[in-house]
């Protein structure tokens, strides 16, 4: 044939005749001629890539977009090759293989890519690598499993894929995402990242994030970098998770900077544990004004008059009362800001003296109280209206039990 002409195989063809229908055709000499295999119109180079496909003799060739449209189409149209081994740089032509494997005409294909074996059961997950659609993805630990074997592979060779977002996924344990932390430390991946509560982890960043998973971080010495994950890492961690700290270690501006995050904290579960006692978003708080020496508030929309049936209002209390008496660093109870009744003043002065650990503690609400004086303060508060905010007169009775001392502000909540 000396002319341009184009012939249609058609797809029920057997493999042997198809093999020599290609070699036929790779042999001719006719220049312009086009073969159209699977749907798909092939010149006398692919040609050639088809008869080796056949041949299974790809082995460790590296692909670039046009021949991996061959080869993809190859994958999906003819059962005959189940091993394929192949060197893939590009995360598009990766993506394409994919999707073939995923729709394989050999369900037990397997494909090497860049020296990793893939099967069905990977192309799922790694397409959602590739794609970025592995946040709140509702994955499992058996899914990071899969993803801790991929990613070197994926980090390492395919340009475009560096970082990699778990953020969201509640049914990933600490023990899942240590599998994840550990193929990146174990590879010492560069130039990666990876979130697993919304911000970036890379570099000494993972071994970091793996201690605080695992509890280690009590034995951490912290260093501002330390410090900035650690901080992120409590803020943003889902996990019905309790990471304890060493506060001797710590010093107290770490310490409220710590509490400050866990204020913030996405989940309520999550807390740390310090002096043997467990913070949690809700009293996190009352451990930081403490600590601080600044007042303490209330965002309980109470009203003098019904601070007794509040049930909000009487959690922050049964906290408070527990915080002054188990948090050795507490310098100051500040109630300046909130309107506590008798009963309850008198419960934080109970729970002071019962704190053996805080000899400078200061109460403070109609004035400064020190420690020692608390037993005359509980007197005078004997003559107050148990469940209601203290009057005036009250106020003036105990501030002249005390002595004359610099008021703090409490008059706007204590007057009558």
């Amino acid at each position: 044939v000396r002319r341009w002409w184009r012939t249609r195989v058609e797809a029920n063809i057997g493999t042997e005749n198809l093999s020599v229908i290609i070699n036929a055709f790779c042999a001719s000499v006719v220049e312009n001629v086009q073969l159209n295999v699977w749907g798909y119109d092939i010149g006398r180079k692919r040609c050639g890539l088809v008869a080796a496909y056949l041949r299974n003799d790809l082995n460790s060739k590296e692909l670039d977009a046009k021949t991996a449209a061959v080869v993809t189409q190859a994958m999906v149209s003819t059962a005959r090759v189940r091993h394929l081994d192949l060197t893939v740089r590009n995360d598009g032509v990766l993506l394409s293989l994919m999707k073939a494997l995923d729709a394989a005409a050999n369900q037990e294909m397997e494909l090497v890519v860049n020296g990793k074996t893939l099967r069905r059961a990977d192309a799922t997950m790694v397409q959602k690598m590739l794609r970025h659609a592995c946040a709140d993805a509702s994955l499992t630990d058996e899914d990071m499993s899969r993803i801790s074997r991929l990613l070197h592979m994926l980090a390492t060779h395919i340009n475009g894929f560096r970082h990699l977002d778990l953020t969201g996924n509640s049914h990933v344990t600490a023990e899942g995402f240590i599998k994840v932390l550990n193929a990146m430390l174990a590879k010492k991946i560069q130039g990666f990242s990876v979130h697993l509560f919304g911000f970036p982890i890379r570099g000494n960043s993972a071994k970091v994030m793996r201690y605080f998973l695992q509890n280690r971080m009590s034995k951490v010495p912290l260093s501002p970098e330390i410090m900035s994950v650690l901080e992120q890492a409590v803020a943003g961690c889902t996990l019905d998770l309790v990471v304890e700290l060493n506060p001797e270690i710590l010093g107290v501006p770490v310490i409220t900077s710590i509490l400050g995050a866990l204020e913030r904290a996405e989940s309520s579960s999550f807390g740390v544990s310090m002096w043997g006692v467990t913070m949690k978003r809700d009293n996190a708080r009352i451990y930081r004004s403490l600590v601080e020496g600044s007042a303490l508030a209330s965002d309980a929309s109470v009203t003098p008059g019904g601070i007794s049936t509040d049930r909000h209002w009487e959690h922050l209390m049964s906290n408070l009362t527990e915080a002054v008496l188990r948090c050795p660093l507490a310098l100051r109870v500040d109630l300046t800001q909130i309107p506590v009744g008798r009963d309850d003043v008198l419960k934080v002065m109970d729970s002071m003296m019962r704190n053996t650990s805080c000899e400078a503690i200061v109460l403070n609400f109609v004035g400064p109280i020190l420690r020692h004086e608390l037993p005359l303060a509980q007197t005078a508060l004997k003559h107050a209206d148990p469940g209601r905010p203290m009057s005036r007169a009250t106020s003036h009775r105990l501030a002249m039990t005390l002595g004359p001392r610099p008021m703090t502000g409490g008059g706007q909540f204590f007057g009558a």
